[in-house]
């Protein structure tokens, strides 16, 4: 691609990013490009905060000899990003690579992976500044950094297909000289010895200790051993309200005493829209409308997720099977939406499934346990309150986790206090009706 712009008889050269985002802009002309989505498509997870774009914009509308205020190329869009508004004549081009609409690009109740980056949308604000604690931690010779939140936000799917992809790329080695990374398995450490030996000392292993409040006690002292090599970083999840416990633990207290932490928190409505549109987008998949009302259905999506922002994991399960539903163009439609029964049905009826798979005894402790959770207000309306999990008993402990696994209910600290909530109280009450009495 030349990186010239040609007007009147005057040539401008102009930087790789910007010829970047000018593209992007052109072969999207006819839609509002928010600062998200320009992050992710032109820099990928490698940014810091939302200067770039807004420096680049600037650069390019004194390139085109534009005005902000009465623009002729680039409009600025109150609140929701910038358009290309000027002609675009597309030139041939050598064959592209084509959108591919019977890609899965969701993941469902799975987290992202590596090898997921190039679906992954919506926390290039959580991956960048996570990269920012890492390069700190270094700088600071910490070497363990916990990324920490409640059940289902994402933490794991931000470590792989943020943190580690972006650290992956050829640009990242100069800040990062990353060598590898490796899985600590929930009983022991692989064979990190081997992978030391082949390392240059002026590079980095990355150990990822995903979940470790789950993790044998045991693996603490050997992840402490490791850390004293000045190649290893250590890279642990955990959810928060099990931090505290863990930083007191007798085995984990001394690899977690100055640690460095990251909490993630919920997106924000403009990550949300992202996580919905810009995975179906890639692949070339559309949403349906509503054949009542003509409602976009990711706008429908959006509403309901954000009205709920801790339903993330149902929201990702639904759009799992919307994709699963599209027809042969690869249009998801409404209609699926309305059979699952929405974000709420999705969810209810695949904790009942999991439920029904492990044969768990509920007897009464289900009844029991949405009593304490979820209850009907005057409106009519189902709401909930947080039950702090040292108030339950062990059957309906044991019922929470399983509920909690599934992603129907979620671990969070509420005023210092480890609890169970209903991120969407509707689905809880679903999950009673799906099952047999």
């Amino acid at each position: 691609m030349h990186r010239r712009i040609e007007r009147s008889n005057e040539r401008r050269t102009l930087e790789p990013r910007h010829v970047d985002v000018l593209a992007y802009l052109a072969s999207h002309a006819d839609e509002v490009i928010g600062v998200e989505r320009l992050l992710q498509a032109c820099w990928g997870n490698v940014f810091h905060g939302d200067n770039p774009v807004h420096k680049t914009i600037a650069m390019l509308r004194k390139a085109l000899g534009d005005d902000a205020r009465s623009p002729r190329y680039i409009a600025t869009v109150r609140k929701r990003g910038y358009q290309l508004i000027a002609q675009v004549d597309q030139a041939a081009s050598p064959a592209q690579a084509v959108p591919n609409p019977m890609r899965m690009p969701y993941r469902g109740h799975l987290p992202y992976g590596v090898d997921d980056a190039g679906v992954f949308f919506g926390r290039a604000r959580a991956t960048a500044e996570l990269r920012d604690i890492l390069f700190d931690s270094c700088a600071q010779d910490r070497r363990v950094v916990v990324v920490h939140g409640a059940s289902g936000c994402g933490k794991t799917s931000l470590v792989h297909a943020g943190l580690l992809a972006s650290l992956s790329t050829p640009s990242a080695r100069h800040e990062f000289p990353l060598a590898s990374w490796m899985q600590v398995a929930p009983h022991g450490v692989d064979d990190v010895q081997g992978a030391l030996a082949t390392t240059p000392m002026h590079e980095r292993v990355i150990l990822v200790a995903d979940g470790i409040e789950r993790m044998h006690p045991s693996t603490a002292p050997m992840l402490d051993r490791f850390v004293a090599d000045p190649r290893i970083m250590i890279v642990a999840t955990c959810r928060h309200t099990e931090l505290a416990t863990m930083r007191r633990h007798p085995s984990w207290a001394a690899l977690m005493r100055g640690s460095a932490d990251y909490a993630v928190s919920a997106p924000s409505a403009g990550e949300i829209a992202s996580i919905i549109r810009d995975p179906a987008r890639s692949c070339g998949l559309r949403f349906g409308r509503d054949p009542v009302d003509a409602r976009q259905l990711d706008d429908v999506l959006l509403h309901d997720a954000w009205r709920h922002t801790g339903s993330l994991p149902a929201l990702q399960y639904l759009l799992r099977r919307l994709c699963e539903a599209r027809d042969h163009l690869g249009v998801m439609p409404f209609e699926a939406y309305r059979a699952i029964g929405g974000i709420d049905g999705a969810l209810a009826r695949d904790a009942a499934r999991r439920l029904l798979e492990s044969g768990s005894p509920r007897g009464g402790v289900l009844p029991r346990l949405l009593r304490r959770l979820v209850w009907t207000a005057t409106d009519g309306v189902f709401r909930s309150q947080p039950v702090p999990y040292n108030t339950l008993d062990d059957e309906e402990l044991a019922l929470a986790d399983e509920l909690v696994e599934s992603r129907l209910l979620a671990s969070q600290l509420v005023d210092g206090r480890a609890c169970i909530t209903a991120p969407r109280p509707s689905a809880t009450v679903l999950l009673a009706d799906a099952l047999p009495s």
